[in-house]
């Protein structure tokens, strides 16, 4: 890899728009069992990084990034580097599965990046992460001190986590030189930002959209429910799912929420 990619920092961020999650009234099936809820992505904006002088970077314990049965690659992060100060943050992060992550923005408007490796570059890069400190021996990590210090000024911090291998955390300003191997590090993580991309933008069944028996309503992961009819003060609408003997009632209103498009009776 080549080149650093600096897409955005600390100020003039640009946010993104928050996901409204509603509240559904779903009764239970009359026959068979549910299909599984779609799964939500859910973004968590922590707290920033708080600068202390006696802070110390430790090795951390590895059992939480050991893979096992039990635990979910997609979750399972093996390389994060993020900056962070009172206004907003940047973070890039590599997990298992391969999903290289950018969020940036303001605290209250954050955006998010994405990027999938495959099995080989995923291979390929557990490589030049465990190169960049193949000659670090030192057991402990010291947080340089000293430097210009506030809320607004960044603090940022590299933790790299591989299977079967020492953890390694490491802290520093914005305006302190990091060593040789963690600047390394930093270099790998713009490397991997420069290859993601914004998430495709949120399709949903339009608001003037009213339902008729007879229609054919389309969820986010292509599931196809056919209207059986609204209820009798016309705020309800009742669905049949075409794959198995299930009907949902949904209060009309939150079908944008639920539905990404409709097909007309008219068209079957």
């Amino acid at each position: 890899m080549t080149g650093r990619h600096h897409r955005l920092r600390r100020s003039g961020l640009v946010g993104a728009p928050l996901l409204l999650v509603s509240l559904i009234v779903c009764v239970p099936p009359v026959v068979g069992t549910p299909l599984p809820s779609s799964n939500a992505l859910q973004e968590v904006v922590d707290p920033p990084l708080q600068s202390t002088a006696g802070d110390r970077a430790e090795p951390m314990s590895l059992s939480d990034a050991q893979l096992g049965p039990e635990h979910d690659l997609r979750s399972t992060e093996w390389f994060v580097y993020s900056c962070s100060n009172a206004l907003g943050r940047r973070d890039i992060t590599l997990f298992a599965n391969g999903t290289v992550r950018l969020r940036e923005g303001l605290w209250e408007s954050q955006t998010m990046f994405l990027h999938e490796l495959g099995p080989e570059e995923v291979r390929r890069e557990l490589e030049i992460l465990s190169a960049a400190l193949s000659g670090d021996t030192s057991p402990r990590r010291e947080i340089p001190l000293g430097g210009v210090d506030g809320q607004w000024v960044e603090r940022c911090q590299v933790v790299l986590e591989l299977p079967d291998s020492q953890a390694f955390l490491y802290r520093f300003g914005q305006f302190e030189m990091p060593p040789l191997e963690v600047a390394r590090l930093v270099e790998i993580a713009e490397d991997l930002a420069a290859l993601t991309r914004p998430l495709d933008p949120i399709h949903r069944l339009s608001p003037e959209y009213q339902p008729r028996p007879g229609d054919v309503l389309i969820d986010g992961d292509g599931r196809r429910f056919v209207v059986i009819g609204l209820t009798a003060d016309g705020g309800g609408v009742e669905v049949e799912s075409l794959a198995e003997p299930m009907r949902i009632f949904h209060p009309v209103e939150l079908l944008p929420n639920l539905f990404v498009a409709f097909e007309p009776r008219s068209q079957r």
